[in-house]
């Protein structure tokens, strides 16, 4: 992104997330991706899938508030009278 490296991920079939805070700018972000054809996990994906290069999920980048994350909410639960 904007000329960083971001990350990679070998497995073709499960998705992936990376952090571009670092490297993020106000406007005008460049993304560039790489696919590539074979790697040192290859043989293990050919014994269940097609030999199939290309992104198989939609690439998106997603803006979050500063600070928002899951961890920060806590949900707790007790049984109704009925229930217990």
């Amino acid at each position: 992104l904007n000329g960083q490296l971001l990350g990679f991920s070998k497995d073709s079939r499960l998705p992936c997330e990376f952090d571009a805070t670092f490297c993020i700018k106000e406007n005008n972000n460049i993304l560039h991706i790489l696919v590539i054809r074979w790697s040192d996990g290859s043989y293990l994906e050919d014994q269940d899938h097609w030999l199939l290069a290309g992104l198989h999920r939609s690439v998106e980048l997603i803006r979050r508030p500063t600070g928002a994350n899951i961890a920060d909410y806590r949900v707790q639960a007790d049984a109704s009278d009925h229930m217990a």
